[in-house]
Formats: structure tokens, sequence, C-alpha cells
């Protein structure tokens, strides 16, 4: 047992012998003897990691992607190697699991997860408003037969310089001014270029309505990018995202499968809620 009220447990090279792996029964008994032992110290509250290049299996709260019923609580079986990366799972004992990888980051603060972002159809319906949202743009209103749809996703596309994150701009600010909070989350323009296209059209900069998000797109990690987002559209009760631009997110995301999976998600879980991506 855990001594001291230790919190932690490592047990690196669990699978020494190679043999060992080539049977699956062999692979639950070396898993799951341990478990009765891990069980006591997740009871606890305790982490338990057991290596192979490396094997995690963690109790996490809220965050599970896994379970498994040896451990008495919920649970996590993980293949990583330390730094960032993707986690293939694997299950044992018919215990439930979300399939696909799922992103991590080591960092002296420990292990930070992001669990697969990808929303599945729901059995049922939900609300979504029926009162068009100004554009912030008189001209396009009318094009648009009085703005955009509350709860939709609008792609503009279109050449470098021809307006796009102005046209994004005068959505999250024109919805400012009428109390609804937005979040600019942009891989382009940092927050001094920013400032300098607001002020040029009049818009005071730093609205406390509007939270910008500025990450480079040279150094971000995807992952963990969607859940600051989802984050900070939760912490403002955010109406009105502008998302600058998806080229960069594409790039970002390195395969077009995760991309499609990342925007997807997105675009549902902004429309459930009602908030307006573009």
């Amino acid at each position: 047992m855990l001594r001291g009220g230790a919190k932690l447990l490592l047990c690196s090279s669990l699978f020494g012998r190679a043999p060992l792996l080539d049977r699956t029964i062999h692979r639950r008994a070396l898993i799951g003897r341990p478990s009765f032992f891990l069980g006591a110290s997740f009871g606890r509250g305790a982490t338990g990691f057991l290596g192979a290049s490396f094997v995690f299996r963690l109790a996490l709260d809220g965050r599970t992607l896994f379970g498994d019923p040896t451990l008495g609580r919920d649970a996590l079986l993980i293949r990583a190697a330390l730094g960032c990366g993707l986690l293939d799972g694997g299950t044992f004992r018919g215990s439930a699991f979300r399939s696909g990888q799922h992103a991590y980051r080591l960092t002296a603060d420990g292990l930070h997860l992001f669990p697969r972002l990808a929303d599945i159809p729901l059995d049922q319906g939900y609300p979504l408003g029926d009162t068009r949202l100004s554009s912030g743009i008189s001209v396009l209103d009318q094009m648009l037969a009085d703005g955009y749809w509350p709860g939709a996703s609008t792609l503009i596309a279109g050449p470098s310089g021809s307006g796009k994150t102005l046209m994004g701009l005068h959505f999250v600010m024109n919805g400012a001014r009428q109390g609804q909070p937005g979040v600019i989350a942009t891989l382009q323009e940092n927050p001094t270029q920013l400032q300098r296209m607001l002020g040029g059209l009049g818009w005071p900069t730093g609205h406390p309505a509007v939270e910008v998000m500025y990450r480079s797109p040279v150094d971000i990690y995807i992952d963990e990018w969607v859940y600051e987002l989802l984050a900070a559209v939760e912490r403002t009760g955010a109406r009105r995202v502008l998302l600058d631009s998806l080229m960069d997110v594409r790039m970002a995301a390195v395969e077009e499968t995760r991309f499609l999976e990342f925007m997807y998600s997105l675009a549902q879980r902004f429309s459930r809620q009602g908030i307006s991506l573009l």
C-alpha cells in the first residue's frame, strides 16, 4: 500500500518481457493484477503510472476516456511518450471507452489531456432562434435578408486583402454594441494589429464584451487550442465567435480528417448553444 498519504505511483518497464504481449490473456493478467492494488490507491485519490513506454492508468474526474471495473471507478489506459502527442487507447474486460486518439501535453504541472473532440448526432432536436443577426454592414444585411441566422456557421471566402477579417470584426463588434459578448480567435493579426484595425474604424480597443484569443499559427497545439476556445466561449458567455483563419486551423491540424472532425464538432456545439460562428 502507498505509505504516508502518497498520491503518485510510478511503475516503470511493466512490459519488460516482450513475449508476454503476444497473447491477449497475458496482457490482461499483466495489467489486471496490479489493478487490484491500484484500486485501493485510486480510492484515496492517488494516480498510478504503469510504464510500457509509457502506459498510464489514471483515475480522472470528469474527463474519463475508459472505464475499468477492477478499479472500482473510472480509469484511463493510454500509451504515450513524453512531451506532446496522441494517445492510443486500449481497454480490458469489455469496459467502455471513447474511441480514437486523444491529445496530451506533459508539463512541469503534470499531464494535461485533451479528449478527442468528436460530436455524435443527437436523437432529439434543439431550439434555434429565428431572428436574424445583423452583420454590422447595412448593405450586406440587405443582401442576406437582414443578416445571419443565429447558431449558424458562416464561411467567408476570398483572396488575401479582400476584407474577410473586417467583415468578421463588424459582426463581432456589432454584437458587442447590442450586449452580445464575442470572442475573436485569431491566428492571423496579433492584438496590436487588431487594435490598429479597430481604432481605424472608430471602434474602442479592449471592448469589455469582446475577448481576443491570439495564438501564433507557427507555434500552436491544435487540440489544446480548441479546448482553450471552448473555455473562452463558456467563460465570456459569447454569442458570436470569429475564427480567423480557417486555413491556419487546417495547417495546424495537419491531417484532413482531424481538421474536418474539429470543425464539425465546433460547429455542432456552437449551434446547440445558439452561438454564431464566422
